[in-house]
């Protein structure tokens, strides 16, 4: 059991499962190895069976609160969220001070739309270990998805003391940016999430110049072009290349706690990017004749290695319920993931495919620039054409992403946005219903 166990923390998950097994063939009542068999099947998203072999160590040994938690985290994948909920509550009945469980039952309550009881949740376990950045992070996009961004933004910084992050603002010798006058200053800019973070929040750019500072960018590669057209950014830098010289640097992020943003004062002025004029010609030849009809860009699926992704992106056949509006012409922004939906699937309308000549999100933006209307998951490009001041139609799961937001169906990030929500997890098919009735008032 402890040779299973060195295994598991090297996330040698193969071999693990191969001992735990062998343990339990063994000792069939061995609970500690059929509780951890459970957890290795939930690493490798066999949730079913992770639940039942987690249950059963229950019955055997019934007081372990990690037990408890672990099975919560399985029934939280599986989408039963109210077990999940009283799992946690069982851990922590068993040990008050469960810290891990504490955050846990927060994110489950916030992943059932049940903000406010989240909240103490995330406080408790801060209360418990102040340092236990993951906390400070679920707590802040609570807050600001209920649009408290004074407090929020605050404690979004604890992002960059997680694990995930925490080696970011670490590569830099140079001191953070405070907030202080820039002028006589050079400062460099630079994500630490996905391309959509990087595309909203590039929009502070004319702040940081207003303060006198001249800026370097340093972005993906696949953004160099696209941000290489903002006005009054000195140098686009691709990660990895050498970075000329800067006093400051801020990452994107943290930009609005350093200007103060609220959602009475958030820099929301669109179009603040757009596509260079050479590829806007250029793509204006590709695009077929289409009769008048209108061109929507349509995006079902995002990256799956993003952690809410199987709630977030739609199947492309589960799109059929738009086949019989008239006059409608579908053009895919669908690019790597999810492209083979589109030759496996039976969907009852033509999709306009030009993306093989898409290299990078400067070339999206030229095709974007010809499209009446972009209909999409929460992905990249909803930010890339609200971003551009397209009309943009953003479909969200039941529990989205913060920056959406609760209830609202616009975005004060994007004036151009409509927003269409699950009623219920999992409920695609009203969202499209709705969906449906809009594109039918809205075709010529």
């Amino acid at each position: 059991l402890s040779l299973a166990m060195l295994h598991h923390q090297a996330n040698h998950l193969v071999h693990a499962r191969a001992i735990y097994r062998l343990v339990l063939h063994e000792q069939p009542s061995n609970a500690v190895a059929m509780q951890y068999l459970g957890v290795n099947s939930y690493q490798n998203e066999r949730y079913e069976e992770a639940a039942r072999l987690i249950k059963r160590a229950i019955e055997i040994q019934p007081t372990i609160p990690d037990f408890h938690n672990n099975l919560g985290l399985v029934f939280h994948a599986l989408g039963e969220l109210e077990r999940g909920v009283a799992c946690y509550r069982q851990a922590i009945h068993l040990n008050p001070s469960y810290v891990e469980a504490w955050n846990n039952l927060g994110l489950t309550l916030e992943a059932d739309r049940r903000p406010a009881e989240a909240i103490p949740c995330y406080e408790r376990a801060i209360a418990l270990q102040p340092d236990f950045a993951q906390a400070h992070w679920n707590l802040s996009l609570v807050l600001l998805a209920t649009g408290d961004f004074t407090h929020g933004w605050r404690e979004y910084e604890w992002r960059l003391k997680a694990p995930e992050l925490a080696g970011e603002v670490q590569r830099f010798s140079q001191p953070a940016w405070e907030g202080d006058s820039l002028r006589g200053k050079t400062i460099l800019l630079h994500p630490e999430q996905g391309f959509g973070d990087a595309i909203q929040f590039i929009r502070y750019v004319p702040l940081i110049i207003a303060l006198g500072g001249k800026i370097i960018v340093e972005v993906q590669p696949a953004l160099k072009r696209l941000f290489t057209q903002i006005p009054g950014i000195e140098y686009v830098i691709t990660q990895g290349e050498s970075l000329p010289h800067f006093d400051v640097h801020c990452p994107l992020l943290s930009l609005p706690l350093r200007f103060g943003t609220t959602l009475d004062n958030l820099p929301a002025e669109a179009p603040y990017l757009s596509a260079d004029a050479q590829s806007t010609k250029v793509w204006r030849q590709r695009m077929p004749n289409t009769h008048g009809a209108l061109k929507v860009g349509l995006v079902w699926a995002g990256n799956p290695g993003h952690k809410n992704d199987r709630n977030r992106s739609i199947r492309l056949d589960q799109f059929n319920v738009l086949g019989d509006v008239p006059n409608l012409a579908f053009f895919s922004l669908q690019k790597d993931f999810g492209t083979n939906q589109a030759r496996q699937m039976a969907v009852n309308f033509h999709i306009h495919d030009l993306m093989g000549y898409v290299e990078d999100f400067a070339d999206t933006a030229a095709l974007i620039a010809h499209l009446d209307l972009v209909l999409c998951v929460d992905t990249a490009v909803a930010h890339l054409a609200g971003a551009m001041g397209k009309p943009t139609w953003v479909l969200l799961p039941f529990a989205p992403d913060w920056r959406w937001l609760q209830k609202r169906t616009d975005s004060p990030w994007y004036p151009s946005m409509r927003l269409f929500r699950q009623p219920k997890a999992g409920g695609w098919s009203e969202v499209l219903f709705q969906v449906r009735e809009a594109l039918t008032r809205k075709v010529p």
